[in-house]
């Protein structure tokens, strides 16, 4: 609230919200001059609400802050200084305790950056500020690239990649103070798969290398795909719905096999997910017998993958029971 003045207003895109926006904050803040509520009509899900922000956005520098995040108290003057003292500059990225940047950069090749940044720390919202006419010209590689929870970074590396004259940087200032999700409130592994879909945003085999080398960290490996998928099967989930989850599992996955491994590999595996598809009380049967008979121990928990149509995954732990057999 202090941050507001005629050169910095808050938008606030209420994301159709069971308890609309407006009425549940003080008639103070609904009525400031500097603070516009816009309500979508329906639900359009995190990433695209994310894009909706950028769209409506009005002012010349765009910064979107995440609802965990504490900015600090001289964050956008921080920011409008960086964008004023450098007219050419269409993106910034500030250091966080999680991911700090001990060295000032300034990027103006694709190249470079893409080989010289962490790519993926640029997708944290908070940390982040654009300009914002750059931005919304690329709105349309954010929609194409939903399912990966970070379509400001498709946008913004489609754009980069689409015009020759422009300048990044990397600041070794802070505006946020992270929110740590609890661990409750984990991140889906899926994510990570999800993302690997950028590198086709990126123009040299060393960046898409580092790219793949950043999300191997969160991957899902194969064997808990499986679990999930099975458990999927067991709680009622449609064979349908769990063969789209094997192939986007799959397809994202084959991006960091080599060439000989996809077709051995993937025949393979796609020939076990199909058995756990449409046998999973017989699959996880002997999933039971294989573990006891190899001193393993049955993995009690399994999250419940279900990659839908639109790619938004949905996760939530599973009863403890389902394949310990009680």
């Amino acid at each position: 609230m202090p941050q507001l003045s005629d050169s910095v207003n808050l938008l606030i895109v209420d994301n159709a919200s069971p308890l609309p926006v407006s009425e549940s904050l003080p008639p103070a803040i609904v009525k400031n001059p500097h603070i516009h509520i816009v309500r979508n009509s329906a639900n359009i899900g995190l990433a695209a609400n994310i894009l909706r922000c950028i769209e409506l956005a009005q002012s010349d520098v765009l910064w979107i802050l995440s609802d965990d995040d504490i900015p600090h108290y001289d964050a956008s003057e921080k920011i409008i200084r960086d964008f004023h003292e450098n007219l050419e500059l269409v993106f910034v990225t500030y250091s966080v305790d999680v991911s700090p940047i001990n060295r000032e950069r300034i990027f103006n090749d694709f190249t470079h950056f893409s080989e010289s940044s962490a790519l993926i720390r640029l997708g944290f919202l908070s940390t982040s500020a654009y300009r914002s006419r750059f931005i919304k010209s690329y709105l349309r590689a954010g929609y194409a690239y939903l399912n990966t929870h970070v379509p400001h970074l498709a946008a913004l590396l489609y754009g980069l990649g689409c015009e020759d004259k422009w300048s990044v940087r990397e600041s070794t200032n802070s505006i946020v103070t992270y929110g740590h999700p609890s661990s409750e409130d984990r991140y889906s592994p899926i994510w990570s798969i999800a993302c690997t879909s950028l590198v086709e945003l990126l123009p040299t085999k060393i960046s898409k290398r580092k790219l793949f080398s950043e999300l191997k960290t969160g991957l899902a490996r194969p064997q808990k795909m499986f679990w999930s998928i099975v458990i999927n099967r067991l709680n009622g989930l449609p064979a349908w719905k769990a063969i789209n989850s094997a192939h986007v599992c799959i397809g994202h996955y084959e991006r960091l096999w080599p060439w000989p491994l996809k077709i051995i590999y993937s025949s393979f595996y796609i020939l076990i997910l199909l058995f756990g598809i449409y046998y999973p009380k017989q699959t996880a049967s002997l999933l039971r017998f294989i573990l006891t008979l190899v001193g393993r121990e049955v993995p009690f928990e399994a999250h419940l993958v279900d990659i839908r149509i639109l790619g938004r995954p949905i996760e939530q732990t599973i009863s403890k029971n389902v394949l310990s057999g009680t």
